[in-house]
């Protein structure tokens, strides 16, 4: 620029406008019908410890493999990018995507960002860095991308400002319509009751607001073990309907029993605050739960209480101090726990009951036998390594 040369006034900015006459419509597209639609951000929501990263680890490992949904859809292959703060790539999430049969070669880990200069990685910011985010869907071709969980990648904003939040909310959904990618961020409840679910989400409302399709993940009360995943809000589809499922040593088992319950009874029947009572408190509600109708096989007693997350030894703590009854049929019999209420040695066997010790199935999915009226589950001893079978 020469000394007398006039400056040159910074480009003013405008609005952009575009007549609807130009604009196309266009169908949905579904990564998994009616569920997880193709460029738009979507929130599996729930509270601490309920399965939501395996859930969506399970959306993953359907993808990379081109596999089969639980409502009998087929899934079109595609590659999926997972950012965790929570879980080791190496000792959690992998493991976990073998186990549900996942095609690896299909799924990326974004370990972090490396600026120009010393070789230091540095964590990955929704704030800061959608731009190389948006780079890596396009390199991969990626067609779900997974934030675990939302809150831990927003850069250091206050969550519970609406402002804030839609700042990195609406660029992020805007990248999803940009790669035609699905989005799907892990969020968590707050400890409120209120009857809307949509309330329930942590810090701001814009979380749930700003997605297009929000699921939540919530214990089944009727049933000891199952965990629901219903829809909470969907503002471009027919609500879903709910799906039950498992979570024990084959990672996520879906079952074909009917949900009959929504979000808002789902996220305010919650008995147990998973976050404030001690693991053993639970374990004493598990065993009560079991003995409920009689004396049940020890061992099968812990292998739904391992499905459930309980270890031997915090079942065996419990039972001690719920002082269960433990008898023994003949010389070389069985090991059966019962409630004090039940004489020893009575000899009752649990009738078939909602997903209890006396239904476990580790295919796909499960459904009682109705032609069954009594059904007995007794793993092989060899399986118990610590202790003998009595629970001593």
């Amino acid at each position: 620029m020469t000394p007398n040369a006039p400056e040159r006034e910074a480009p003013q900015p405008r609005i952009c406008i575009v007549p609807f006459e130009l604009i196309q419509p266009v169908a949905l597209e579904w990564l998994w019908d009616g569920r997880i639609p193709r460029g738009k951000l979507c929130v599996v929501a729930g509270d601490p410890g309920l399965g939501k990263s395996y859930l969506t680890l399970y959306m993953a490992a359907v993808l990379s493999r081109g596999g089969e949904w639980p409502d009998g859809s087929r899934a079109a292959r595609e590659n999926v990018l997972i950012v965790s703060a929570e879980d080791d790539a190496a000792d959690t999430i992998r493991p976990r995507l073998d186990r549900l049969g996942a095609d690896p070669a299909h799924i990326w880990n974004i370990e972090g960002v490396k600026n120009d200069g010393p070789d230091i990685m540095r964590p990955f910011s929704l704030r800061m860095d959608l731009a190389l985010l948006q780079e890596a869907i396009t390199d991969t071709a990626a067609g779900m991308v997974i934030v675990d969980p939302l809150n831990a990648f927003l850069g250091g904003i206050d969550s519970h400002k609406a402002a804030e939040v839609r700042g990195v909310l609406s660029p992020l959904a805007h990248v999803a319509g940009e790669t035609r990618a699905s989005l799907v961020c892990v969020h968590h409840l707050n400890k409120g009751t209120s009857a809307n679910a949509l309330y329930r989400a942590s810090g701001s409302l814009d979380f749930v607001a700003a997605a297009r399709i929000v699921h939540g993940v919530a214990p089944d009360p009727d049933i000891e073990g199952r965990r629901v995943f219903v829809p909470v809000k969907c503002n471009i589809a027919k609500m879903p309907d709910g799906l039950g499922f498992r979570i024990g040593e084959d990672g996520v088992t879906f079952d074909k029993l009917p949900v009959t319950l929504d979000a808002a009874a789902a996220f305010t029947s919650r008995a147990v605050d998973h976050e404030e009572r001690s693991e053993r408190d639970m374990a004493k509600d598990f065993i009560l739960a079991e003995l409920a109708d009689g004396p049940v096989p020890v061992t099968a007693m812990y292998k739904v209480a391992k499905d459930n997350g309980y270890s031997q030894i915090t079942v065996r703590r419990a039972g001690s101090d719920l002082h269960v009854q433990k008898t023994k049929e003949g010389y070389q019999g069985t090991w059966h726990w019962s409630l004090p209420a039940y004489p020893e040695g009575s000899k009752v066997i649990k009738e078939s009951k909602g997903a209890h010790v006396s239904d476990v199935d580790t295919f796909d999915t499960f459904e009682p036998d109705e032609a069954s009226a009594l059904i007995t589950f007794e793993p092989p001893d060899h399986l118990w390594k610590d202790g003998d079978a009595s629970g001593d």
